[in-house]
């Protein structure tokens, strides 16, 4: 059983360190680009927000088929705080960091040197906000968006840190250190559990990988760029299609078997599921691919221009 938490709690650290990756990725590429804050926000609004609505508004099926009809608050909470594609509440949270930090930006220039503090007095503070919600020592309505949500502050001002001081370009030599802090992190979050020390490892381990990881430049194959970003979008729907028919089914296996099994045949849906919507988006025209992948699919590059 101790082996099993064990193994549970390691993939689930993967989790909060590639969003706090992305995050910080995301606002390094928005603030270290030369064109205007408002064209950049505008070309997010494609490559962010549609595929957010479109995807949201296929999940409202699977929301009926397990709770009957949503009425107006649950819809407006279903395309805010609560997306009914789960998965997705992150897009939501970028767009609004996007936003507010440019805002705040262009204002108070002077942001931009106060950063590494900031940076630094906000880590602390929002582990500890992560420890409080988690263990229930805080608790108020959506306590948990606000708890996500601010948990991806600090990597995402680092990237913000990162585009305004361009510390991001290390030799190949100086990243086997932190790579070796990055697997310590990793580690030791899987040991520890949950807690304020985890939320610090996780960002210390977010940082090392940046500079393990530090050329953006590099082309992405079809996999990262496309097929994934679908693939995240329907797993979680598959997984409660699954789960309703297993129930009504009254399905079940042995006790390591059942594990097994449901995991290949998820793991398996989702992939074959995630890359046949890829092909069929392939040879559907440039808008309905903007729709679904937020123009991600290489084929109609010319084509998106021309949108």
């Amino acid at each position: 059983m101790r082996g099993g938490r064990y193994l549970r709690q390691f993939f689930e650290t993967f989790g909060p360190i590639a969003l706090n990756y992305f995050f910080a990725v995301s606002a390094y590429k928005f603030f270290v680009s030369e064109k205007s804050c408002g064209d950049k926000l505008k070309k997010r609004l494609v490559t962010l927000i549609v595929p957010y609505i479109a995807w949201n508004t296929i999940y409202i099926s699977l929301y009926i088929l397990q709770n009957g009809l949503p009425n107006i608050r649950t819809v407006i909470l279903g395309y805010t705080l609560t997306p009914f594609d789960g998965p997705l509440w992150y897009i939501f949270v970028l767009y609004i960091y996007l936003a507010i930090s440019s805002i705040c930006m262009s204002r108070w220039t002077w942001l931009s040197t106060k950063l590494g503090w900031l940076i630094i007095i906000l880590t602390f503070v929002v582990a500890a906000f992560h420890h409080a919600v988690i263990h229930s020592l805080i608790s108020f309505p959506y306590d948990w968006w606000v708890e996500r949500t601010l948990r991806m502050a600090p990597p995402f001002l680092y990237g913000v840190y990162c585009s305004k001081h361009k510390l991001i370009e290390l030799g190949r030599h100086s990243t086997v250190i932190p790579g070796i802090i990055s697997m310590i992190c990793l580690l030791s979050s899987t040991i520890l559990g949950d807690n304020v020390i985890i939320t610090l490892l996780l960002y210390l381990c977010t940082l090392s990988l940046w500079n393990v990881l530090p050329n953006f430049t590099l082309k992405a194959d079809s996999i990262i760029k496309n097929d994934m970003f679908i693939i995240y979008s329907i797993h979680e729907g598959i997984i409660i299609v699954m789960l309703a028919v297993c129930n009504k089914g009254n399905v079940h296996f042995g006790k390591y078997s059942s594990l097994i099994f449901m995991i290949l045949l998820e793991t398996v849906l989702i992939v074959t599921i995630g890359f046949c919507l890829n092909l069929i988006i392939r040879r559907l025209p440039t808008v309905v691919n903007i729709i679904f992948t937020g123009g991600r699919n290489e084929h109609h590059n010319k084509e998106k221009k021309q949108y």
